[in-house]
């Protein structure tokens, strides 16, 4: 079966008539063809092309109706008169440097409807194509425009000067046509958009263009694969913009800074086709999103996000003017992203999700990067993302600045700076060696954490966590299959693992490390119980309030655990506590603010413990 759009791309013109000038329309002539080469769908083995359209070159004084040729139009000529009744219904339409053609009011070239159609303008800089409106007094809106439908795939405008064209529903130029090339054009004084390209239309190519004199403020109406189209110093009227349809991005690109904003109007989804897309951003891109709007990488298939920017050249991403809070930009299991010096302002619509949410096996990393004024900022949501960098980032209004799995909070950089709300860390199980850092802001752990499978959690000096009520924090439990599915996207009906796990809470006299309820008052969360199957753990320098359960710390039998200077607030249970058969190593555990002791001891009968039992420190 033969391409399209390689057949499309095969058809082209040889013959040359003579001389241009007004001696009536050309004559049918007999032209040999020369051999053209097409590529069989599947196959790289080129193979010799006919084109089966009679070449018909020269210079008409009038284009009057609906043809089927490859028609030369050649250097020079004009003016060419274009009436309603014409159009190019399958073959090509080729115009040579230096010729002019003047539309009648509802003409227009239209290319490609219903059978393959090539147009293929060949202006130069000194000499460039002019097509214009007939009127001794033209307005914008004189004449139809450039109509480019799906079957004039490949075709191409260099150096052409258009002007007084359009509508408002299809704009001067209008394309559906996938692969169409636009160089070197002057766009001027044009009725609606300028540009519109929709369907299954993309521009391959879109540089050293020049519009001006536009009616409307949306210079361009595109899809989200044109917009990888823009190279170049293109020139667009001061305060446009270019409005991106909603679409799949199959291809990998780049998308270049046009130097006005994109307008992102729908749902755009990178995900590769045969290999994995990857859309890249160039530093200094613009992206303004009205309130539906927002980009998913990932999701059906392999996609990956790079926005890269300077600091003298951020890339934005934003609301549109008068738009609430938009979306976000969000990552599923087969995406990768990176962002380097990008703007997230005025997003997280969806405030469960952020302005940037990842989830399943994403993997992203978030650098020198803003969040500004946003219902919530970033939601790296699954404890299966890995996070490869998180650093020297800042959040600035909003009272949702991060939200992050417990594994992934190890991940979270002191470089970050948090400006209000706090670090809210979600339910979870720690399986793997863990370390929190300090941050210099509140975190907040909004439900239970299972340290188990001989993963340590250690949780650096100075660190200040609050915990939501009702909250465990439990050290060497066996982690139940229905808690592995709750925690993770991952499919996993494996055997389950060794429950043993460790706590290290590294305070420091200078820098304790502080475990507080979200509420000042007694009893709003449960404890910190160390199972039996717990490897030894330490803390040290650790001020506890609120808490609740048997005791603050609860020791189960088997378990070994080192305390030093811990003390409890407004508890309503003892600091500390610990079952026969567990070995305690004990120092300085006070109670404070009415909790009603430090320590409760167990009453073991003799020979009941087979571990030694160690108490220092007050009884």
């Amino acid at each position: 079966m033969v391409s399209s759009v390689r057949l499309g791309a095969a058809l082209a013109v040889a013959l040359t008539l003579g001389a241009c000038g007004p001696k009536g329309p050309p004559v049918a002539v007999e032209a040999k063809h020369p051999k053209r080469t097409w590529i069989e769908a599947g196959s790289a083995t080129p193979r010799p092309y006919v084109s089966p359209y009679e070449t018909v070159s020269g210079c008409p004084t009038t284009l009057a109706q609906a043809e089927s040729v490859d028609r030369v139009i050649e250097r020079g000529c004009g003016p060419v008169r274009v009436t309603p009744d014409y159009r190019l219904e399958a073959g090509s339409l080729t115009i040579e440097a230096g010729a002019r053609l003047e539309f009648e009011a509802s003409a227009g070239l239209f290319i490609g409807y219903s059978h393959t159609a090539r147009l293929e303008i060949r202006g130069e800089p000194d000499a460039p194509v002019v097509l214009t409106s007939a009127s001794a007094a033209p307005t914008p809106g004189s004449w139809e425009g450039l109509r480019l439908f799906p079957a004039a795939a490949g075709s191409s405008l260099a150096h052409v000067e258009l002007e007084y064209a359009g509508d408002r529903e299809r704009s001067a130029l209008y394309v559906e046509a996938p692969e169409v090339s636009v160089e070197r054009m002057r766009l001027r004084d044009c009725a609606g958009t300028a540009v519109h390209v929709s369907g299954d239309g993309w521009l391959a190519r879109y540089r050293g263009n020049t519009l001006s004199g536009l009616s409307s403020p949306v210079a361009m109406l595109i899809t989200p694969a044109s917009a990888t189209a823009f190279e170049g110093d293109n020139e667009f009227p001061p305060g446009s913009r270019i409005h991106v349809l909603k679409g799949f991005i199959r291809r990998s690109g780049r998308w270049g800074d046009p130097g006005v904003p994109f307008i992102v109007t729908g749902v755009i989804d990178v995900a590769g086709a045969d290999e994995p897309a990857t859309l890249e951003f160039a530093p200094g891109v613009e992206l303004r999103f009205t309130e539906g709007a927002y980009i998913n990488v990932g999701y059906y298939d392999p996609g990956e996000l790079v926005a890269v920017g300077t600091a003298e050249k951020p890339i934005r991403f934003t609301a549109a003017q008068g738009a609430s809070a938009w979306k976000g930009i969000k990552l599923y299991k087969r995406a990768v992203a990176r962002f380097d010096h990008v703007e997230f302002e005025r997003g997280g619509r969806e405030i469960d999700r952020g302005v940037l949410f990842a989830n399943g096996a994403a993997r992203l990393s978030v650098v020198h990067s803003n969040f500004r004024d946003n219902l919530a900022g970033a939601v790296i949501y699954d404890p299966d993302v890995e996070l490869e960098a998180f650093e020297n980032n800042s959040f600035a209004g909003g009272a949702r600045p991060l939200v992050i799995s417990p594994r992934n909070l190890a991940r979270v950089d002191p470089s970050n700076l948090f400006e209000t709300g706090s670090v809210e860390v979600k339910a979870g199980t720690i399986r793997e060696d863990t370390r929190w850092p300090r941050l210099e802001a509140r975190v907040e752990l909004l439900g239970d954490i299972l340290v188990t499978n001989g993963a340590t959690l250690t949780v650096e000096a100075g660190a200040r966590l609050r915990v939501r009520d009702g909250f465990h924090l439990d050290i060497g439990e066996l982690e139940t299959r229905a808690r592995r599915r709750a925690a993770s996207s991952r499919d996993d009906d494996g055997p389950l693992r060794d429950g043993s796990g460790a706590l290290v809470l590294a305070g420091t006299a200078a820098r304790p490390i502080s475990i507080t309820g979200v509420s000042e008052r007694r009893g709003t969360w449960g404890s910190v119980v160390v199972h039996g199957s717990a490897r030894p753990c330490q803390l040290s320098h650790v001020a506890l309030a609120s808490a609740g359960g048997k005791s603050a710390i609860e020791v189960q039998a088997g378990a070994t655990v080192t305390l030093e200077e811990v003390s409890c607030a407004r508890c309503v249970s003892p600091t500390l506590s610990w079952s026969c058969g567990a070995t305690v190593h004990s120092s300085n555990i006070t109670a404070l603010d009415g909790t009603p002791a430090a320590i409760r001891s167990p009453t073991c009968a003799p020979g009941a413990s087979t571990r030694s039992l160690e108490r220092v420190g007050p009884q």
